[in-house]
């Protein structure tokens, strides 16, 4: 599953400073990137953009991937920022860089930010679940 996850951190390096940050309030699935996404909507875009499923919102995809102490390629650091209970941003953490690759409302556009510079970190929560079903697509689309 290494390729699904170089592929997802490539696709996601891709797009630094070509999607912008735009507050949305509404579910990624209705968000544009041609208009802006949010931190999430970005997540969400790179992941279906390589024919993985992602959850529609933040707190979904908290609640959906599973917590980690050992953060794999393109698994997903949280932050809390000012929810101190539940999670305000997301981000694909690359280990080979020390990186997280993210959209961020502070620069503006998506960024590749040091790890040790990110805060508030929640964890990271990895997404295994969604790849073993992504992996077995590209098999079979591979064979036909």
């Amino acid at each position: 599953m290494t390729g699904i996850r170089s592929d997802l951190i490539e696709s996601a390096r891709s797009r630094i400073g070509e999607i912008n940050y735009m507050r949305h309030k509404s579910p990624s699935r209705l968000q544009d990137p041609a208009r802006g996404l949010n931190c999430y909507g970005f997540i969400r875009f790179v992941m279906t953009e390589n024919g993985i499923y992602a959850p529609n919102g933040i707190r979904e995809m908290w609640e959906q991937f599973e917590l980690t102490d050992n953060p794999q390629t393109a698994d997903l650091l949280f932050q809390n920022g000012r929810y101190h209970d539940r999670p305000s941003h997301v981000g694909f953490y690359d280990p080979a860089a020390g990186t997280i690759i993210h959209l961020s409302k502070y620069i503006g556009t998506v960024a590749e930010t040091r790890l040790e510079e990110m805060v508030s970190i929640m964890g990271f929560r990895s997404i295994e679940p969604c790849l073993r079903g992504a992996e077995h697509a590209r098999r079979l689309q591979t064979n036909a």
